[in-house]
């Protein structure tokens, strides 16, 4: 590794060092460090190691600042804290609002009830070990996972202080309120009238006939089959010459466009008229002028046209309701009413279009006269009702009644109601952590331990106090904060875990593998320690928070906590270096078996291993039109038995035509895509002569006509990891078990008979409606595209060569290194089968982070490497598994706690280390199969 690189890595380790690191306590501890009780007395020992109190209190008061802090606000905002104790029910909403939003990232009741109960009780169950990470102990069961609202006491207690900063963000507004040079000001006349314009006045109930297309051609064509012509945004009926003998204007058209007078048109004469019609209010002579429909006319064909789009609602009663009177006297009992936030996001123009430029009064537009396009589709709009009364009631002309006199002291109940909103929408999260920060500026606080001054003086203004007190942490506003207090704190979130950390420092600084590093090795460190004070002394670190100003001894103590440079060599790069150095010493962790075992996990992976390209059709329906597919189960429980039946025979069959169809075509992927984009730009209406000239809609229209819609998509390659619970994105459950069975059916009938996958075969076609692949997204048809089986590491003597015929051993055979003890001992590479053999393993593991890389392995042995033992590595040394190869460590040096409830502790953190290497999984198979006994084996 370069100088550069080294420098470039041990800046990045001191800027994080007084966030994340834990260090060995300075050496030096003046008289300005208080212990209070804390003496030499061992916290944690072992073999040839030992912690006291106070090694572990000074290493922890930086590291854990942040719970000084909170004990810093809890005397701050003591009084707002009484509060919240004292009454915690009228509290009790914002400390479940901020507990939902800790747990599950989420505090909108509604959308916490939406999500997947096996999310859920994950998270709940990670909550639970976060929480007792901090000294805390809940249960996963004392997390309300079905209402969101009435957790265990102990988890909203964690929140009362987050409740008391609102509270006093709360009463500071009340001022901030009435400051016109506050941002917080508001402007009673002007902002509560803004407010009602931009929530309320047009936010109400509304009452119209929306009637939706998928294309322009259904659109068009709809209003053709029911004869209606728009112009000058009214609605026109046409003669019909499928029915009558046409005279006049109407029979011109006909006999312009040849087609015969006879009252029984053929439906594409019919559109030949239709094409060439021209609406003329005006024609002479009077007879043959054309006559706009009426409002009740131009309602009852949206009644007609309603029914005919969607046959599979309730049908509305074209005789009873024909006029815009009746529709309005039983609007209660019809399904046109829809409240403003029914509206999906993806259709908020159209709902502007219909709140705001459809209008009921007299000589308004109330309907849309033309398909109007609004997102993937195209919707006619006819506005019954806008149920603004009480909205109507508060306005004078646009404006807002505000007062109930004229003195303008009282504001109207709603406009109070606004006005508290608008203070609401001011009492965010910036706000009350802009107050409560503030707050603490403000505070009178003194600081007794040097370099806990030291560190916070950098992010909150606090003074060092004068006159130190050997058992005072801090004062705050003249009360006192104990060191023992503090130290009991820190001990209860952080003191096991420390404590271990430093007990590993020490062994290990104590070790072989400290003897290892080099006089020239140490001499690099040092030189990379000055270049960095050189640095510091540029001013090149400032951004980070060192300044110049704070001086050298300063910066040492804060960044490295030395005293001096060999110490900040000490404690950076030697610590480091000892325990990278044991942690790549394999076989010290398990003896010469790991490479077995690591064999044995690679394995797995590839005996598990599958790969499986595809693409698939989906047939959904989306009854409740908010661009989202609705889940099948849901929507077969709005059916009756009868109709529940119909739809999955209607499902099967569409299913079966469409896998007939792209089954013809010589790429079954482009008929798949070519059947959809045909079946979207179909219309729902059939002509008559489908014998004679089949169009789209003769073969698809009953299936559209039934609200049944299809797309065909891409998608990735599906492999063993997809639903991986460490992969940013899963697929639905059955969709990917139905993708393994696929893969499966593939490498028995194909591959396992001449090696070899085919490029399209289409998943079987179904012969009942349980044959049928359905998901929470509809209903599906797979084409899969190609796949893979495992890569084998099968290298024998037979397949290697030798580079020279004079050469002794073949290239592979007698590969040569050297162990920590300078001894020399040799590898081969091969594996007398596909599995990845022990000798394999450990090449890679030696050569994969050298500067040269895997070198030693042929180039189809490393594929399988990668692709199967690379995985099982990165498991391997990430930080869930070192936890408890350092812990074994540990306990071989017959490490003890004083305190035996401690050694208990430690048990819990590493059954939550477990957990959270698992990703609290149990219900994903292949993931379990993989990795469920990991610590079995590596504990």
């Amino acid at each position: 590794m370069s100088k550069a690189n080294i420098l470039k890595r041990v800046v990045v380790l001191v800027l994080a060092l007084t966030v994340t690191f834990s260090l060995a306590a300075c050496g030096n501890k003046s008289a300005k460090t208080p212990y209070g009780s804390l003496t030499e007395k061992a916290y944690l020992k072992g073999d040839g190691f030992e912690v006291s109190e106070k090694e572990l209190y000074d290493e922890m008061k930086i590291s854990g600042t942040n719970v000084l802090i909170k004990m810093f606000e809890e005397i701050i905002f003591k009084d707002e804290l009484a509060k919240v104790k004292g009454d915690l029910e009228t509290y009790k909403e914002d400390l479940v609002s901020y507990a939902n939003k800790a747990i599950f990232g989420e505090n909108d009741i509604e959308k916490l009830k939406e999500l997947n109960d096996d999310v859920i009780q994950k998270k709940a169950a990670s909550f639970a070990d976060a929480m007792y990470l901090v000294g805390i102990t809940v249960d996963a069961s004392d997390v309300d996972t079905v209402d969101f609202t009435e957790h265990n006491a102990s988890i909203l207690e964690f929140y009362q202080l987050d409740v008391a900063k609102k509270i006093y963000a709360r009463e500071k507004l009340t001022e901030d309120i009435k400051d016109k040079d506050s941002s917080s000001y508001i402007d009673k006349d002007k902002d509560i009238q803004s407010y009602f314009d931009s929530n309320v006045k047009n936010h109400h109930d509304l009452s119209s006939i929306n009637i939706r297309f998928t294309n322009s051609f259904e659109a068009n064509q709809t209003l053709r089959r029911f004869n209606i012509k728009a112009s000058r945004a009214l609605w026109y009926e046409l003669p019909d010459p499928r029915t009558t003998v046409l005279t006049g204007y109407a029979e011109t058209v006909l006999e312009s466009v040849n087609v015969e007078n006879n009252g029984a048109a053929t439906e594409e004469e019919y559109e030949k008229y239709y094409n060439s019609y021209l609406i003329d209010p005006q024609r002479t002579p009077a007879e043959d002028a054309d006559t706009a429909l009426t409002e009740d006319q131009v309602l009852a064909k949206f009644i007609e046209i309603y029914n005919y789009v969607y046959p599979f609602r309730n049908q509305i009663d074209e005789g009873t309701y024909n006029t815009v009177a009746k529709v309005l006297e039983d609007l209660e009992s019809l399904p046109f009413t829809k409240s403003y936030d029914d509206y999906p996001k993806s259709q908020q123009s159209l709902r502007s279009y219909i709140y705001t430029n459809l209008s009921t009064e007299e000589n308004g537009i109330r309907f849309s006269s033309t398909p109007r396009s609004y997102g993937k589709f195209y919707y006619l709009a006819f506005k019954l009702k806008d149920h603004n009364e009480d909205i109507l009631a508060q306005l004078e002309g646009d404006a807002l009644i505000l007062y109930e006199d004229e003195a303008k002291t009282t504001l109207k109940d709603y406009a109070q109601e606004y006005y508290d909103k608008i203070i609401e929408t001011k009492l965010s999260d910036t706000y009350i952590s802009t107050n409560a920060n503030e707050r603490f500026k403000e505070a009178d606080i003194h600081i007794h331990d040097e370099l806990v001054h030291l560190f916070l003086n950098r992010s909150y203004e606090v003074k060092l106090a004068k006159k130190v007190n050997a058992n005072l942490i801090a004062s705050v506003n003249g009360e006192d904060i104990k060191v023992d207090d503090f130290y009991q704190e820190l001990d209860k979130q952080f003191g096991v875990s420390v404590a271990i950390d430093l007990s590993l420092k020490k062994s290990l600084l104590n070790s072989v593998y400290r003897e290892r590093i080099t006089k020239e090795k140490m001499a690099e460190f040092k030189k990379n320690v000055e270049n960095m004070i050189k640095q510091f002394g540029q001013g090149n670190f400032a951004q980070s928070g060192f300044p110049q100003s704070m001086g050298r001894r300063n910066f040492l103590r804060l960044a490295f906590r030395a005293e001096t440079i060999d110490q900040a060599v000490e404690k950076i790069y030697v610590t480091n270096e000892v325990e990278t150095a044991f942690l790549k010493d394999y076989e010290a962790h398990f003896g010469e078996g790991i490479w077995d075992t690591f064999a044995m996990f690679a394995n797995r992976h590839q005996k598990q291993f599958f790969s499986i390209s595809s693409t698939h059709l989906l047939i959904s329906v989306d009854m409740d039109e908010d661009e989202s597919p609705d889940k099948p189960q849901e929507f077969f429980e709005t059916l009756e038995a009868d109709k529940k039946l119909e739809y999955e025979n209607l499902i099967l069959e569409l299913i079966g035509l469409i896998h007939d169809k792209a089954s013809q075509y010589s790429s079954i992927a482009t008929g798949l895509d070519t059947i959809a984009k045909e079946y979207a730009s179909a219309g729902k209406y059939a002509p008559d002569n489908c014998d004679t000239n089949p169009t789209p809609e003769c073969t698809w229209s009953k299936y559209k006509q039934a609200g049944l819609e299809v797309i065909y998509q891409s998608l990735s390659t599906f492999t063993n990891e997809t639903n991986f619970p460490d992969k940013q994105e899963s697929f639905d459950k059955k969709f990917y078990e139905r993708e393994i069975e696929l893969y499966k059916e593939l490498k028995e009938n194909y591959y396992d008979i001449d090696g070899s996958f085919p490029n399209q075969k289409l998943d079987t076609k179904p012969a009942t409606y349980e044959q049928i692949l359905e998901t929470d997204f509809g209903w599906h048809l797979i084409l899969a595209t190609g796949a893979e089986v495992s890569k084998s590491a099968k290298f024998t003597l037979e397949d290697d060569t030798k580079v020279k015929e004079t050469d002794e051993y073949k290239i592979y055979e007698h590969i040569e290194y050297i162990d920590a003890e300078g001894e020399k001992y040799y590898l081969n590479a091969y594996s007398e089968t596909d599995e990845i053999s022990a000798n394999q393993v450990r090449i890679y593991f030696n050569e994969v982070d050298s500067e040269l890389g895997l070198q030693s392995l042929p180039s189809k042995v490393k594929e399988a490497i990668n692709a199967y033992l690379a995985p099982i590595k990165a498991k391997y040394t990430n930080n869930y598994t070192q936890l408890h190869i350092l812990t074994k460590y540990l306990a071989s040096k017959n490490y003890q706690f004083a305190d035996a409830q401690k050694q208990l502790k430690v048990g819990k953190l590493l059954e939550i280390n477990e957990r959270q290497f698992l990703f609290y999984t149990t219900d994903n198979a292949l993931f379990n199969e993989l990795y469920e006994d990991w610590f079995d084996h590596f504990k």
